[in-house]
């Protein structure tokens, strides 16, 4: 590997990573931060930044990943919500809001993800959802995460594929022109015994 492409491979992400915030909270003595504080930003060659905020739902709560949602606790996080939303909008970046539970949990196979569209100081008045499984959000979120990492010419053929920004019939008409299921629509694609990358997508979207 030569000393550029070194430079350019990120480690890989540590349980430790809360240290700085711990160390900037340790600086500020107890001063209220100016700061917002979120999970993930990260940039895409096509769809440029995107913004991550995790929303762990406990075990002992009455609501899944799948049922809960901002609106229920907005009063107590419109703060830390609307300071995201800001972030978002100058970076004119995707926000996602992703619901999960801890692994081992009842609810681990459950994730909700929120692409915010719009939001005021009652909450968020715009979006689209997807209730979705452990593994099929994983799929999603790699797949984003290599093409954050690729040119854009490299993802031009798969950004077609994109779980939220393409509705549920124009995904089932694509046609890849590319690997073992060339020129077949996704739809049939999704039908196959080992449905490959699709299937997920086509069984999950949902439009609000």
């Amino acid at each position: 590997m030569s000393e550029s492409n070194e430079k350019a491979v990120s480690k890989p992400l540590g349980h430790d990573d809360q240290s700085g915030f711990q160390f900037a909270q340790e600086m500020l003595c107890g001063d209220v931060t100016a700061a917002v504080n979120f999970d993930r930003l990260q940039k895409h060659p096509a769809m440029g930044y995107i913004l991550f905020e995790y929303l762990l739902c406990d075990e002992k709560q009455t609501v899944t990943p799948h049922t809960s949602h901002p609106k229920w606790y907005w009063g107590r996080n419109k703060a830390k919500f609307l300071s995201l939303w800001r972030v978002a909008r100058s970076l004119d970046a995707t926000l996602y809001l992703v619901n999960y539970a801890k692994a081992g949990t009842l609810h681990e196979d459950k994730v909700r993800v929120i692409e915010v569209h719009d939001m005021d100081v009652d909450g968020i008045k715009e979006e689209r959802t997807a209730e979705i499984t452990r593994k099929e959000f994983s799929d999603w979120f790699r797949k984003l995460n290599r093409a954050c990492m690729a040119g854009a010419h490299e993802i031009a053929l798969d950004s077609k594929y994109d779980l939220f920004h393409m509705d549920r019939e124009s995904i089932g008409e694509i046609r890849p022109d590319f690997g073992r299921y060339r020129g077949m629509p996704v739809r049939e694609i999704a039908e196959l015994p080992d449905n490959g990358d699709y299937s997920y997508i086509l069984r999950s979207y949902k439009r609000r």
